[in-house]
């Protein structure tokens, strides 16, 4: 059982949040709504988010890292599309 609740005051903000992430992965991810306890760290995570986002290119080294973990875990799935940005 989480030490935080999953259901954190319904505030316009996190009204707003839950709406936005039921239309884009079709639930509320528990690490946001825990997160949505503390509005200072939910526009951290969402401008954390919002630049992730926009990243097309991975570098070398952090590349190099996640092949490496997924190799060693056998995530086949994780692998492919890194393969395509490694040039």
């Amino acid at each position: 059982m989480a030490r935080i609740s999953l259901e954190p005051k319904p505030t316009l903000g996190n009204r707003l949040i839950r709406l936005f992430l039921r239309r884009r992965y079709g639930v509320v991810l528990d690490p946001i709504a825990a997160a949505a306890h503390q509005p200072h760290v939910m526009r951290i995570l969402s401008r954390l988010e919002a630049g992730a986002e926009r990243w097309r290119v991975l570098d070398r080294d952090l590349t190099a890292l996640a092949l490496a973990t997924s190799a060693r875990t056998g995530c086949a799935t994780a692998i492919s599309p890194l393969r395509g940005s490694a040039g």
